[in-house]
């Protein structure tokens, strides 16, 4: 596979609706290896700066903000791999130029996530706190 026809398939995955399926996995489970390679694909399809602001829009940068979020499992194993995963794909979704639009949306997104999460000291009376 060439890289243009490996770039072209994560362009046509995002245009396809693939993130909302790779959301709707990451919401549903709780096995760690489903867990780990569907933020894998998220950060291979965040590698492409063109798919940015589709991911964001299609519910993808809510799901990784959740894993980085959520308490481990008692049993905590594979939760490394999957906070590794979440620090890659905020990493490839930083990289490159944000248009002001990508910007707004990854903001908005950002904050409505910290504000449902019930970790103490992200809410309080409706405002995030650090």
């Amino acid at each position: 596979m060439s890289l243009g026809s490996a770039q072209e398939t994560k362009t046509m995955m995002v245009a396809e609706q693939a993130v909302p399926a790779i959301v709707t996995l990451l919401r549903g489970s709780s096995d760690v290896n489903t867990l780990q390679f569907c933020l894998l694909a998220l950060c291979n399809l965040l590698t492409l700066e063109e798919n940015h602001l589709p991911v964001l829009q299609q519910g993808g940068l809510k799901a990784i903000i959740s894993q980085a979020m959520a308490e481990p499992e008692p049993e905590g194993q594979g939760q490394e791999g999957i906070k590794e995963s979440c620090a890659l794909a905020f990493f490839n979704l930083s990289c490159g130029e944000v248009s002001e639009r990508s910007e707004r949306a990854l903001m908005k997104t950002s904050i409505l996530a910290m504000n449902q999460h019930p970790r103490n000291g992200y809410r309080h009376n409706g405002y995030i706190h650090y």
